[in-house]
């Protein structure tokens, strides 16, 4: 055992880390693989459903529209003056009327032109008074059933004013009809307009943007297709059973525009074949992609590998020269082989130096909170924020508080706001200094202070607090006016000394110059006595 640890611990760590990499990417990319496909799969099936829903949903839209425009045309239709003028110039009162038939548009319908913008009209009837059809209008290669040729009553009254869907002659038609009334309240004539259900209706419901669209009416009762918009995929009859294995299938019942006597459905198909190609393509898509992301990772964490093992070697270096130069320890050269072995044996090593000196730092540590505590001048230490975090017993005899007021305190919210300056320097990377007169915030103390604050960096370079010294020089301040009143009575008496001096001076000369005149005097009175003898 021993001798296998030895010589794994002898081969490189690039080289494990390469080998682990291809392996476990390699079985990786295949679980992978499994359950990508299979979630693209589940996805793209839900995917495929959910859009099938909106288009189901959009395509019965369009398809309810279109109906409801059966509706809305022939109440235009009636409505237009050719219409109402033509239905005057008709007398339909014979009593063995006969049917006439027309391919091009009659003079009672608009142009072509606007019935294109309304809808496509396969036929259009005109019945009289009693119901009976005068005239027939045929859009269509195919005659128009025998039963909408002699409508019953009760077609007239369930399609008068709706659109109304029933089965004549074994087809599904959509019938709608509108009466027109004259001004004396009278219902000469009724335009019927009728459409058989089928592909080329389908077709124009949606429209040619919608045509790759497979849409169809199915029997609910039957469950068979009477009617799809490609009937070369889906003919009629196709029973809905033939189709689940080989569509998606969705749809809804009828009927929300007008009434029914049918049991219809309108359905809208996917195609499974052309889903699972396109699943395999993307599957076969993403495989390739996934393989090549495989293969890059794997080089990449290769690179990775090797650029790590080269800084695992290069810490391991590091530890071994931190441990000779700054614990003064010297070790044996790094050897070759696993990379982390030989950092974990440097490690191991640097520990129990680290162990031995955490001993003498815990000494330093407590002679430096020995002589904080003790210093004869108040400290303290505060953060950014301008926060008091800790201050030693000076501080707090300075202050004339107490340990539990001072530390915690906001500085911003001092009263004597005239010491925020200097502390603020120190928070700016400079040296702080003031000198004067200070009102504290935890006691009713005046005292005069010296106050230097210096900036506390972090290993990196960062301002982090800052430090203050505080200096009571209360007692220097009152020597110093005593002084200054000393010198200032001195002043005085030495202004006063030297007036003294200044007019002692000045009354000598004055006598002197008394003097010098009296001389004068005295030596001019003698010679004026001289000349009178």
């Amino acid at each position: 055992m021993n001798q296998n640890n030895s010589m794994l611990q002898r081969i490189p760590l690039t080289i494990k880390m390469i080998i682990l990499t291809v392996g476990v990417g390699i079985i990786a990319g295949g679980i992978l693989d499994y359950f990508q496909t299979k979630r693209i799969r589940a996805v793209f099936y839900a995917e495929l459903l959910e859009r099938l829903n909106r288009q189901s949903q959009e395509d019965r839209l369009h398809f309810d529209l279109y109906i409801s425009t059966h509706n809305k045309a022939s109440k235009l239709i009636i409505s237009q003056k050719q219409f109402i003028d033509y239905v005057k110039s008709k007398d339909f009162s014979t009593s063995s009327p006969q049917t006439r038939h027309f391919h091009e548009i009659p003079s009672w319908l608009p142009q072509a032109s606007v019935l294109r913008s309304l809808i496509q009209i396969r036929y259009a009837l005109l019945l009289d008074a009693k119901g009976r059809v005068r005239e027939v209008y045929q859009n269509w290669p195919d005659a128009p059933p025998k039963s909408l040729l002699k409508p019953t009553n009760l077609l007239i009254k369930l399609s008068h004013n709706e659109n109304y869907m029933t089965e004549i002659d074994g087809m599904p038609f959509l019938i709608t009809a509108e009466t027109v009334i004259d001004s004396k309240g009278d219902k000469p004539a009724t335009l019927m307009l009728a459409s058989p259900l089928d592909s080329e209706f389908l077709l124009s419901s949606q429209g040619p943007k919608y045509q790759e669209n497979i849409i169809a009416l199915v029997e609910r009762e039957k469950k068979q297709v009477l009617a799809s918009n490609k009937p070369e995929l889906m003919p009629n009859g196709t029973a809905l059973n033939d189709l689940e294995g080989r569509y998606i299938i969705t749809g809804k019942s009828f009927f929300d525009e007008g009434a029914s006597d049918l049991l219809l459905q309108f359905t809208s198909f996917i195609s499974v074949s052309e889903t699972e190609a396109l699943i395999k393509a993307v599957v076969s898509s993403n495989r390739q992609q996934r393989i090549l992301i495989v293969f890059i990772l794997i080089l990449f964490f290769s690179f990775i590998g090797t650029y790590i093992t080269r800084q695992i070697r290069r810490l391991a270096q590091y530890v071994l020269n931190f441990s000779e130069q700054t614990l003064g320890i010297k070790s044996e050269d790094i050897q070759r082989g696993d990379e982390l072995y030989i950092l974990k044996e440097q490690f191991q090593r640097l520990t129990k130096d680290i162990v031995q000196s955490r001993s003498e730092l815990s000494r330093s540590e407590e002679e430096y909170r020995l002589l904080f505590q003790k210093s004869p001048v108040g400290i303290f230490h505060y953060t950014t924020n301008l926060q008091i975090t800790d201050c030693n017993e000076r501080f707090v005899e300075i202050l004339q508080s107490t340990g539990e007021k001072l530390i915690g305190l906001d500085m911003k919210a001092l009263k004597d706001q005239s010491v925020l300056p200097a502390i603020r320097d120190a928070i700016e990377g400079r040296d702080g200094i003031y000198e004067g007169l200070y009102r504290t915030t935890t006691s009713s103390a005046e005292i005069w202070v010296s106050i230097k604050t210096a900036p506390i960096f972090d290993s990196e370079g960062r301002i982090t607090g800052g430090i203050g010294i505080v200096e009571d020089i209360t007692e220097r301040k009152k020597m110093d006016e005593e002084l200054k009143s000393k010198i200032e009575e001195l002043e005085k008496f030495y202004e006063m000394a030297i007036g003294r001096e200044l007019k002692m001076k000045e009354l000598k000369e004055e006598l002197a110059r008394l003097k010098t005149e009296l001389e004068k005097y005295k030596k001019g009175g003698e010679i004026a006595g001289g000349a009178n003898q």
